[in-house]
């Protein structure tokens, strides 16, 4: 990752996604951009116990024109991570 400032005006080294102490799901288009795909790639790689999801066909805009297949993954995701700490689902 880059250790320089982004456009947004602060720094995002490898270390700060490593601390990440949350359940994560990292939900990407199969149509992206190859820099928006490598980019969910290594945030995926970084942060421990993250979830990574292609969901085919779909582009940087997916909640629009995917909203089912996104909806079904973070359904997924939030009674897995409730599951792993015992929560009532």
């Amino acid at each position: 990752m880059r250790k320089r400032p982004d456009r947004y005006g602060f720094p995002l080294p490898a270390a700060t996604l490593a601390a990440i102490e949350i359940s994560l799901l990292i939900v990407r288009g199969g149509e992206s951009p190859q820099a928006m795909q490598r980019a969910s790639t290594l945030v995926s790689e970084r942060t421990r116990g993250s979830t990574l999801a292609t969901i085919d066909g779909a582009a940087h805009f997916m909640i629009a024109t995917h909203a089912s297949g996104v909806a079904g993954l973070i359904a997924q995701h939030v009674y897995q991570a409730e599951a792993r700490q015992n929560l009532p689902v």
